[in-house]
């Protein structure tokens, strides 16, 4: 039987994945931010395990960074 996470360690390993790709591709919080039409705060959130990007931001980070949303979320 699988073990379920809390929510926020899931939010945390989420955020940790995305920091670590943004540095492989060197793309700031900023760059993201601008891409996505959001805040540098929202990204600065997602970054830190405080929040969750919504699906449709899932999706367009997932498309402009080019990876697989399974990387992220961790399947």
């Amino acid at each position: 039987m699988a073990t379920l996470l809390p929510d926020a360690m899931v939010r945390r390993l989420l955020g940790a994945r995305l920091g670590v790709i943004l540095r492989q591709r060197g793309v700031s919080q900023q760059q993201l931010a601008e891409q996505l039409d959001v805040h540098r705060s929202a990204v600065s959130r997602w970054c830190s395990g405080e929040r969750d990007p919504n699906p449709g931001q899932l999706r367009s980070i997932c498309l402009l960074l080019a990876i697989d949303p399974a990387l992220l979320l961790g399947l």
